[in-house]
């Protein structure tokens, strides 16, 4: 490949660590063939005044080439690069970007990267956290989790420091935890079963629903498993080709390739059916996901519901498919400023509800990690979150007008005499046919 060409399409392993992080990324690289195809990115954190000797330490470990990132280079496999001292790091199309590194008290490199890594590669993303102090890289590998790729985390009681493993555990919920050198497997094998075929299951076009007969028959006996061992699980309303491409990561994760083999599987052992199931029920959210929205629920959406309103009547929000909570507070906080500004004094309730239980624990417990600072202003941080530690926790004010609950939103009654609905991470994953039948039945608008 030539410096002027990009690698646009083939997977990606983010690595971040920190404090401790040397041993630990050697150890892996080590252990890795230099044939995967991936190309590697190596995130530390380092100070201004240090400069990195973890190009030519790495270079005596891994038979990979190892090479310092510079601005816009193009990313290639079989390569490791690694991220320069004082700096932030960026994708675009395939070329990596040095970006000027914030002025901040906790280090976001790895989450930025990862996050935008997610974006662009969105499956071929893969996100390993090993050694290090803080919590940065736990909401850039929930993204990449989220966006249907791969995550893996060193066992912390196996770190040096821990506490960047565990934070990412906590908020990530990732594919594998283990020893480091236990990551090398499932790591080659993944790239082998789920990236190495042109066209796994469901890839053919993203954009048109798939129609081999032999992947529907295949997805529709997957879905009738799931539905056999518990009704609630029944994703027949969800779009094939997602579903098609969650299934085609399971089987890659466990390192087959044969539909016979992965049925038999889910008839066997109810862990991998609730692992899948947890795979389908993935949604992207964040705090304040997409300014521009938020700009005009700000601006424009609250002033007018607010001004027709009498302060005697409580304003209702309903958030389906909330999934952790973030898009439920950020539309409380944002409705409880709007609600100042007006000088007067109203209530409000805002109704959160998803069919993910494991979701609905953490969004009631509103621990989130010290990286949503990249998201969170100062002002809100200081107004709506307490910071008992190296987390953030959403205050009691706020949390008492949230009301979350579990709720299939395809079979379940729809919360009544609402104001606002914002419904952006759930529709995206349903039949256009299912849309429509919703927003007729409920006889509403969604707003995506």
């Amino acid at each position: 490949m030539s410096e002027h060409e990009a690698n646009t399409r083939g997977p990606v392993v983010a690595i971040g660590a920190s404090a401790g992080g040397l041993e630990q990324i050697s150890t892996l690289l080590g252990l890795l063939p230099d044939n995967t195809g991936a190309a590697f990115v190596v995130m530390q954190h380092l100070s201004a005044a240090r400069k990195s000797q973890l190009p030519e330490l790495l270079s005596r470990t891994t038979t990979l080439p190892v090479i310092v990132i510079e601005h816009d280079m193009a990313l290639e496999p079989d390569r490791v690069h690694v991220m320069p001292e004082n700096c932030a790091l960026g994708i675009k199309n395939g070329r990596l970007q040095l970006l000027p590194k914030k002025e901040e008290t906790t280090p976001t490199v790895i989450d930025g990267f990862m996050r935008a890594l997610a974006e662009e590669r969105t499956e071929k993303a893969i996100g390993i956290i090993l050694s290090g102090s803080g919590n940065d890289g736990a909401l850039g590998l929930k993204a990449i989790k989220l966006h249907g790729g791969l995550s893996m985390v060193q066992d912390p009681d196996t770190a040096e420091h821990p506490s960047m493993p565990r934070a990412a555990i906590a908020g990530a919920t990732p594919d594998y935890v283990r020893e480091t050198k236990a990551l090398a497997e499932p790591l080659c094998n993944h790239l082998e079963h789920n990236l190495a075929a042109p066209h796994p299951i469901g890839e053919k076009d993203q954009h048109v629903e798939d129609e081999d007969e032999n992947d529907n028959d295949f997805l529709h006996d997957v879905l009738g498993i799931l539905r056999q061992y518990d009704k609630k699980r029944d994703f027949s309303a969800y779009k094939p080709n997602m579903l098609k491409r969650r299934i085609q990561r399971r089987m890659g994760l466990i390192g087959t390739g044969e539909s016979d083999a992965y049925r038999q599987l889910l008839q066997q052992d109810g862990a991998e059916r609730e692992n899948l199931s947890q795979d389908f029920l993935i949604c992207v959210t964040d705090f304040f996901r997409d300014s521009e929205a938020y700009a005009a629920l700000y601006d424009t959406a609250l002033p007018t519901l607010l001004e027709k309103r009498d302060t005697e009547d409580s304003i209702r929000v309903w958030v389906p498919g909330c999934a952790t909570g973030e898009e439920a507070y950020s539309i409380a906080m944002a409705l409880d400023e709007a609600i100042h500004r007006t000088g007067r004094d109203y209530s409000f309730i805002v109704f959160a509800s998803d069919v993910d239980q494991r979701a609905l624990k953490v969004a009631r417990a509103g621990f989130y990690p010290e990286s949503i600072a990249a998201d969170v202003s100062p002002s809100r941080l200081r107004a709506y979150f307490d910071k008992p530690d190296d987390h953030y926790r959403v205050k009691r004010s706020l949390r008492e007008r949230v009301v979350f609950a579990a709720q299939n939103v395809i079979e379940d009654p729809p919360y009544s005499r609402l104001d606002l609905i914002s419904c952006r991470n759930l529709l995206m994953y349903f039949k256009p046919e299912t849309q429509k039948q919703e927003a007729d039945h409920r006889d509403i608008s969604f707003c995506a």
